[in-house]
């Protein structure tokens, strides 16, 4: 297990540097577009390990160039974990079919026997096939969270198949270090004249909540509903979901608002806050 953890390491350490350059860029024009400023809050209840709040603020807006940016911090705090982390991130635009997006959180974690790590960085390639229809999407995380490290590859799709309904396909696994993650989520969106509906569901072997121990991963299944409408000038999401694992059951609801800055809101594609 040593011997897979420092294979892992210097490969996660050259993922940071290059998501921590990319990441950088973003101060070149970063606050040429209003944007919107996020507050968000969580409440989980089920199983007595998992119950308990999130909360985090989020800024978001776009380049001169029209790339979008966000860069915020957020914790949750659980009966027997806790972890806070600064959170930051930029989309990338080559060309009109290829968008890559780099990111990163770093943080402190309190964990029953573990390290105090709470890190994670990401690199996440969008490449147009069909214009303006399909997009294959590409991916890989490194987390240290914890006393667990390694990376995780994603893979999938995104069909915008008419301006009123779109779905959306992910393939996780873990690739490395000691990562036991092998899950798989769906999505579909649809577009009402006020409303935008999202329905999605995720299934396969994963953790209950970041930080849990490795011990911890399980098969699972989660269903999740978010419903994004307007409020005057303000923008507000509600999303409730389930967890339903062999040994933690997990519900949440989750509610954002989006607070435009100088009158203007957020630029399409500009990222909601992350999960925690």
């Amino acid at each position: 297990m040593l011997e897979i953890r420092q294979r892992a390491r210097p490969a996660g350490l050259l993922l940071i540097a290059a998501v921590a350059a990319g990441v950088a860029f973003a101060a070149d024009g970063a606050f040429a577009a209003d944007g919107s400023l996020v507050l968000n809050a969580d409440l989980y209840e089920g199983t007595e390990e998992v119950e308990g709040w999130g909360a985090g603020a989020l800024r978001i807006g776009a380049t001169r160039h029209g790339e979008p940016f966000r860069y915020g911090a957020a914790g949750v705090s659980l009966p027997d974990a806790h972890w806070v982390y600064l959170t930051g991130g930029r989309m990338f635009q080559a060309g009109t079919r290829v968008r890559f997006d780099a990111s990163a959180r770093l943080g402190r974690a309190s964990l029953p026997g573990e390290s105090a790590d709470f890190d994670e960085v990401a690199a996440v390639l969008y490449a147009g096939g069909s214009p303006g229809r399909l997009t294959l999407v590409l991916g890989d995380s490194w987390l240290d969270i914890g006393d667990s490290e390694g990376h995780l590859a994603q893979g999938g799709f995104d069909l915008n198949a008419t301006r009123r309904w779109s779905a959306g396909m992910r393939l996780y696994a873990g690739i490395s270090g000691d990562l036991d993650d092998r899950f798989a989520t769906g999505s579909v969106t649809l577009r009402g004249a006020t409303a935008t509906w999202t329905f999605g569901v995720a299934a396969g072997r994963t953790v209950p909540f970041r930080g849990a121990p490795r011990s911890e991963t399980q098969s699972s299944t989660e269903i999740y509903l978010t419903v994004a409408l307007p409020v005057g000038t303000h923008r507000m999401s509600l999303a409730a979901s389930r967890f339903q694992g062999e040994s933690v059951e997990r519900r949440t609801l989750s509610t954002a608002w989006f607070i435009p800055l100088s009158g203007r809101p957020a630029p399409a594609g500009a990222k909601t806050p992350d999960d925690h």
